[in-house]
C-alpha cells in the first residue's frame, strides 16, 4: 500500500514521545472547547438582541406573520420568522430545518426551562398560601404556662 513506509506504530515511539503527543493531543482539545464556548456565550448574547435600538417586542403581542415587520423582534426570533417563510413557499429543508430546532433545540431547552420556572414558583405560591392559612387558624388549644403552686 502506498505511504505505508511513513506511518509510524506506537510500539516503535519511546514512552516520552507518546506522553508528548497525548499533552499536545489534550491542548488541542482544551483550545478547541475554549473556542465553541466562547463561540456559544457570543451566540447566547446575540441571539437575544433586538433588531433595532430599544426593547424587544413581546412575541405573544405580534398578531399576525405581517405584524412581525414593524414588530422589533429578536435576532432569533427574526431568523425562525425566515425560516418559518422559506417553509411556507414549500422549501421542505427549511421546514426540517425548523422542526428540527423547535423539538431538539433551544427553543425546547428555553419554554422546559421557562415551565419549571413557573412550576417552581407556582409552588412557592402554594406554600406561602399554606403558611398563611397555618397561621390564621385557631386551634383551640390553651397552653397554660403558670402552674399553680401547692
Amino acid at each position: 500500500m502506498a505511504g505505508q513506509e511513513n506511518l509510524v506504530s506506537l510500539a516503535d515511539r519511546t514512552t516520552e514521545e507518546q506522553r508528548e503527543i497525548a499533552r499536545m493531543g489534550a491542548a488541542a482539545s482544551k483550545a478547541k472547547k475554549r473556542g465553541r464556548k466562547s463561540m456559544q456565550e457570543t451566540w447566547d448574547v446575540i441571539r437575544k438582541m433586538p433588531l433595532e435600538d430599544g426593547e424587544a417586542s413581546e412575541i405573544e403581542a405580534i398578531q399576525s406573520v405581517g405584524a412581525v415587520k414593524n414588530a422589533n423582534i429578536t435576532v432569533e426570533q427574526a431568523m425562525i420568522f425566515a425560516i418559518a417563510k422559506r417553509a411556507m413557499k414549500g422549501d421542505v429543508r427549511a421546514f426540517q430545518a425548523l422542526q428540527k430546532y423547535t423539538e431538539s433545540g433551544r427553543i425546547t431547552e428555553d419554554l422546559t426551562r421557562e415551565r419549571a420556572e413557573l412550576e417552581l414558583e407556582k409552588l412557592r405560591l402554594e406554600v406561602d398560601a399554606y403558611h398563611r392559612a397555618a397561621e390564621r387558624v385557631d386551634t383551640g388549644v390553651t397552653i397554660l404556662d403558670d402552674i399553680p403552686d401547692s
